[in-house]
């Protein structure tokens, strides 16, 4: 049977992923307005943060809560989109640089 999700279930995850998205992104400066982008901030985290906590450290048992039959593990979705959000902010410090313009030398008057 497909897992269908409850209109409660999904905003109870929006949320989630909002608010660790938010956080992960206030940590590096990377803005606190755009609650839409902390969404997508924190589910991508919160992918890698299951994929790093499936893979790496299978045995770590960090707490979780359960919202219908989804258990939220929140340490791991925070830890991902701190991960994520560390990445691109290197990716967006590195872009920045490279579109910087150097400052050109003051017009001296004749």
């Amino acid at each position: 049977m497909p897992d269908i999700y409850t209109v409660v279930q999904f905003v109870v995850i929006v949320v989630v992923s909002g608010v660790c998205g938010g956080l992960a992104r206030a940590m590096f400066g990377l803005g606190r307005d755009n609650f839409l982008l902390s969404v997508v901030f924190g589910t991508i985290g919160g992918y890698l943060g299951l994929y790093l906590h499936q893979t790496f450290f299978p045995a770590a048992n960090l707490p979780s809560f359960r919202v219908g039959s989804q258990t939220i593990e929140i340490v791991w979705i925070m830890i991902g989109a701190i991960v994520f959000t560390f990445v691109a902010s290197l990716v967006d410090g590195a872009r920045r640089r490279l579109t910087r313009r150097q400052p050109s030398a003051p017009h001296q008057p004749q």
